[in-house]
């Protein structure tokens, strides 16, 4: 049952009678009576009283946690983290100040670390050291706040006597001495009868002879007042000399007397009583806040004792509190499975002690835990916010320090770490992704990051592709786990509108995954955060893959990884004879024709096309895969855009498209194309005489110039990044790895590079916002070519243009030129006659081909992705969550969502470029459907209405009840507990076991479609858990993957066609109530 036992002579020593418990009596008044007295017992019982009072209805009010009005900004913002980091700033991060109510106690949370008001500075412990052997090292800081009640007395000052005997027999000469050289102090000895500022007058009665000694030690002339000691007499015979200071140390001050206790008598050898106080950080202060970890100079003055009276009267009880961290190596917080980081019963109460105390973990003040001292049923009272050590008794209040023999908690934050791999050769792709090096360093090689030796880390730059450091803490790193509580409380429906858009908008930022648990990222080394960061692989197929997930073939055409489809364009030279590259064949109309000519036929077969050849489709690697090989399933030569003769007249200018008799084979990967007759005349571009563009082969007289065919290639959907990036990681620049200089990328061995590839280029990826895609290419060495223009002032270069710099066309920089785009245009600076044969000099964009010996040209690239935010998913599936969980709904939407634009859409949603990407998708079979299966263009429409956003609300015509309470998942008879999607997030499939199925139906589309419809509702949690506390705010989304249909409902349907999931989330900003 709750009581409120106090336990006042434990630790500290006082005077009080006896402690009266004010638990259960529901006491209201002390009635004081005439002619009685008040006693001490009285008093204080009438303080507990209230305090317990205002603990019992704040554990039906207001549960602990940290105050923060409702409202749309992030509770993340009180984090902050050092961008412009000087060395002091290692392993810190600093919190804003904040105001907590812990077990019904107000604290006031500021100056942890720091002087500045309005922060506190948190300081981690240094990084744990790389085992050098993968899967590495992966810890996670724990950061709480620590609450208990410590009791607060005075510190007594030393004193002592000097009594002059009466009747008075002093004499001249007689002499008294003060020694304070203990304290650094001077020693003065008094002389009866004296001269100087050291004597004293003896008196006509012994109480005129103790004023006058008074007035010596008193004078500060002899220096030991005010600085060591002051007298009093009390016109008595006897000189009270008590400790200008307070504490222990006035004890040292030593007193002596010539008369051997004749004519003078001391009361001892030393000043005594003097006495240090516990609790307080030096005698003479207190901690401003209660905050032991506070410095110095943020200290409060002690004025606990009155100064005229100058003596104890009354003690105080202090609510006082640390921000502690907890890392350990070996029995840290998993918070995978131990997410509230308090189930890990190594985490131990400190209290007032120097240290964490044995037996006393901290347990959930659920009123009936009990682990080894810790006992919430002794607490009595249900905090869903709180967690309690100790089990208010005597011996818990002399173990902790406590005057309640409890100490308090409640969670801030996990940190998680990266490992320091300064020793082992820092960051390693494939075998410590979460290592680092400290920002303090002098210059570092890395043994990792390339395979072809060392790399020269410059001087405070990091080895990362993120460029983060083992020792310099960042936002990435932090999961906030504050629970935030509104006294006023909560507006359900504009807070549900809110919860449900933050989650579609990517900010509910509430739950961290191992980027190890969700794909490959250096074999199995990758960190922890709400926005892990990933690592994908494009190269060649058979390398070991220990950076991270392959994706892709380099196949010398694409350039655009994604996962929705992309088109590329490819520009083939083809000249009518001679030796031409495997895959390309020319089929002459006519033996020995030598000319383009009617007839002729061009086979471009990409099933025979090297992957690994130079631009012109030569010279290839063996071992490397044939173009079509390396492409994703389902690709495909789709159009043949353009076929332009690479010939014309410098006089009379003539259409360069090729006329084509026959093509075959789009929608296939080899294309056919045959040649019809041209007449056109044309003069090579004025350096030839007139002839036709292509003639009969029998005259043998066409066109001895190349073609430009032009083809597109479509790449199917699914074949890009496997997670949507986030934000785009920004390495040190010029940190001595040159891709860096490019972007967030690695290549697995540099050595392997293509031939063509310049040599101070680095590839520098491209992300596309909300889609999952990245652009590779590369820069190749600039190239002398020799172009027919197209007209007096145009002319088109075969291949892609990367720069302006040193690019001439015809001797001159060109106007306006099209860097990089698939037109390939250029505007002379001055116009030719016609159709001129020119010089063109540029540098080619060109896609990466399946260069490199063995296992070829590799690329990691690297990216964060905002993580699964179901509550609970991990690598086995959703293990912490509870097979069956009742829900009580405090709001429910009253429309739904209808989505159709995925990852597989070229198109974007509107006004979120992701909405769907946290909705789970229920599982039919080997990890499908995947985010990118949805691949909707965003025209939406119902039957009034329609728009280019791929995302509308719908009005509810049945809408959900939100009047009973919802079960997910049933324990028994069914055994359906949550599942795991093929985006790694964690769902139910099984509402309301023999009751009410959730229900939702709305306006159909116009069309049936590939989309999602969900709706959303607002629960509090009935009961506590590993993740979520009884009362906590959860949101829940009710989804139905609908395959192919226009219905935009929502109806829970049994085996062997379940298409609806019901995903639960921690709120952003982890609201918590209290309920019933």
């Amino acid at each position: 049952m709750p009581t409120f036992p106090k336990f006042y002579n434990t630790v500290v020593p006082s005077s009080v009678s006896r402690s009266l418990d004010a638990g259960e009596a529901s006491w209201d008044t002390l009635l004081a009576q005439s002619g009685r007295p008040i006693l001490d017992a009285d008093l204080n019982l009438t303080q507990d009283v209230g305090g317990y009072n205002r603990v019992l209805l704040a554990s039906r009010s207001l549960p602990s946690g940290f105050f923060r009005g409702q409202g749309i900004g992030s509770s993340f913002s009180d984090y902050s983290f050092y961008g412009a980091p000087a060395p002091a700033d290692a392993n810190k991060f600093e919190l804003g100040k904040l105001l907590a109510i812990v077990a019904g106690m107000p604290v006031a949370v500021e100056y942890t670390g720091t002087t500045t008001p309005g922060a506190n500075v948190i300081t981690l412990p240094a990084a744990q050291a790389s085992s050098g052997i993968a899967p590495d090292i992966k810890t996670t800081d724990f950061v709480f706040l620590e609450v208990w009640r410590a009791q607060v007395a005075p510190s007594p000052r030393a004193r002592g006597t000097i009594e002059i005997v009466d009747p008075q027999v002093i004499a001249p000469g007689d002499t008294t001495t003060i020694d304070a050289t203990a304290v650094a102090g001077p020693a003065v000895t008094f002389v009866a009868d004296g001269g100087g500022a050291t004597g004293f007058a003896i008196g006509a009665s012994a109480n005129a002879t103790a004023t006058n000694l008074v007035a010596a030690i008193n004078n500060p002339a002899n220096g030991l007042y005010p600085t060591y000691v002051a007298a009093r007499s009390l016109l008595s015979n006897t000189v009270i000399v008590t400790a200008t200071f307070v504490g222990v140390a006035g004890n040292g001050i030593l007193l002596a007397e010539s008369t051997g206790g004749i004519n003078i008598v001391v009361s001892a050898a030393t000043l005594l009583n003097g006495a240090d106080r516990t609790n307080k950080p030096n005698q003479n202060a207190i901690y401003r806040h209660g905050n032991v970890g506070s410095p110095s100079g943020v200290n409060l003055t002690d004025d606990l004792v009155d100064p005229v009276l100058n003596v104890e009267t009354t003690q105080r009880v202090q609510i006082q509190y640390r921000l502690r961290v907890y890392s350990d190596l070996a029995l840290g917080v998993n918070p995978k499975s131990q997410p509230d980081a308090f189930s890990n019963v190594n985490i131990l109460a400190q209290g007032a002690q120097g240290a964490p105390v044995a037996t006393y973990p901290f347990v959930p003040a659920d009123a009936a835990t009990v682990v080894a001292n810790s006992d919430a049923t002794a607490y009595g009272f249900e905090d869903a916010g709180l967690y309690l050590a100790g089990d208010g008794s005597s011996a818990a209040s002399t173990a902790l320090g406590s005057v309640d023999g409890f100490v308090y908690a409640i969670p801030v934050c996990f940190v998680f770490r990266r490992n320091d791999a300064t020793a082992t050769g820092g960051f390693s792709p494939a075998a410590n992704a979460n290592g680092g090096i400290n920002f303090t360093h002098v210059g570092f090689a890395n043994t990792h990051i390339d395979v072809a030796g060392p790399v020269a880390i410059a001087a405070g730059k990091s080895d990362r592709p993120d460029g983060l450091f083992h020792d310099l803490i960042d936002a990435v790193d932090v999961l906030d786990l504050r629970r935030h509580v509104t006294p006023p409380g909560y507006d359900f429906a504009s807070e549900l509108k809110f919860q449900s858009q933050s989650l579609m908008d990517q900010t509910n930022l509430t739950w961290q995954v191992d980027a190890s648990d969700v794909g490959l990222i250096g074999n199995g080394s990758g960190g922890q955060s709400t926005t892990p960061m990933y690592c994908n692989e494009v190269g060649r197929a058979g390398a070991p893959g220990f950076a991270g997930d392959f994706i892709r073939e380099f196949d010398h055409v694409a350039r655009r990884f994604a996962s929705q489809s992309v088109v590329e364009q490819i520009v083939f030279e083809v000249l009518p004879t001679g030796a031409h590259p495997t895959g390309i064949t020319v089929t002459k109309a006519g033996a020995s024709v030598l000319s383009w000519c009617e007839g002729d036929v061009i086979d471009i077969d990409f099933s025979l096309l090297e992957a690994s050849s130079l631009q012109d489709w030569t010279i290839p690697v063996g071992g490397a895969p044939k173009v079509s090989a390396a492409w994703p399933v389902g690709t495909r030569v789709t159009d043949v855009l353009t076929v332009f003769h690479d010939d014309g007249h410098d006089t009379v200018m003539v259409d360069q498209a090729t006329q084509l008799a026959l093509v075959t084979g789009v929608g296939t990967d080899i294309i056919s194309l045959t040649l019809d007759s041209n007449p056109s005349v044309i003069n090579d571009g004025g350096i030839g005489v007139d002839h036709p563009m292509v003639d009969d082969p029998a005259l043998d007289g066409g066109s001895t110039r190349r073609l430009f065919i032009e083809l597109e290639v479509t790449y199917p959907t699914g074949a890009g990044l496997l997670h949507t990036p986030d934000t785009t990681l920004t390495p040190s620049a010029s940190s001595g790895y040159l891709p860096y200089d490019g972007g967030s990328v690695v290549e697995q061995d540099s050595t392997q590079r293509p031939p063509e590839m310049d040599v101070t280029w680095v590839p520098n990826p491209k992300f596309r916002s909300d889609k999952r895609e990245v652009l590779l290419e590369q820069k190749s060495t600039i190239f002398l070519d020799s172009i027919v223009t197209r007209n007096t002032t145009k002319v088109y270069t075969p291949r892609r243009i990367q720069t302006a710099t040193g690019l001439l066309a015809n001797g001159a920089p060109p106007v306006t030129p099209a860097i990089g785009s698939a037109s390939r245009e250029l505007t002379l600076a001055a116009a030719v006659a016609g159709q001129v044969l020119i010089a063109v000099t540029y540098v080619p964009q060109d896609p990466i081909p399946n260069a490199g010996a063995g296992l070829g040209y590799q690329l990691d690239v690297y990216y964060t992705a905002v993580a699964p935010q179901t509550c609970g998913i991990q690598l086995g599936g959703p293990v912490v969550l509870p097979t069956e969980i009742t829900l009580e709904p405090v709001a429910v939407l009253d429309n739904v969502w209808t989505g159709q634009v995925g990852k597989g859409s070229t198109d974007d949603s509107f006004p979120y470029g992701s909405p769907m990407e946290q909705v789970p998708t229920v599982d039919i079979g080997a990890g499908f459907p995947k985010e990118w299966y949805f691949s909707a263009t965003a025209d939406v429409a119902i039957t009034d209405f329609n728009a280019q956003t791929g995302l509308l609300t719908l009005h509810s015509l049945v809408q959900m009840d939100g009047s009973n309470t919802i079960t997910l998942g049933n324990t028994a008879p069914l055994g359906r507990g949550p599942l795991t999607d093929g985006e790694f997030r964690a769902y139910y499939d099984y509402a309301n076991y023999l009751g009410y199925k959730p229900t939702a139906m709305a306006q159909p589309l116009s069309g049936a479609v590939r989309h999602k419809v969900f709706t959303t509702m607002l629960v509090r949690s009935t009961t506590s858990n590993l993740l979520f506390r009884k009362g906590e705010l959860l949101l829940v989304v009710i989804s139905r993957f609908a395959d192919l249909d226009a219905n935009n409902n929502i109806a829970f349907t049994d085996l062997p066609a379940i298409r609806t999931a019901a995903s639960i989330y921690r709120t952003k900003n982890l609201l918590l109530t209290t309920g019933n």
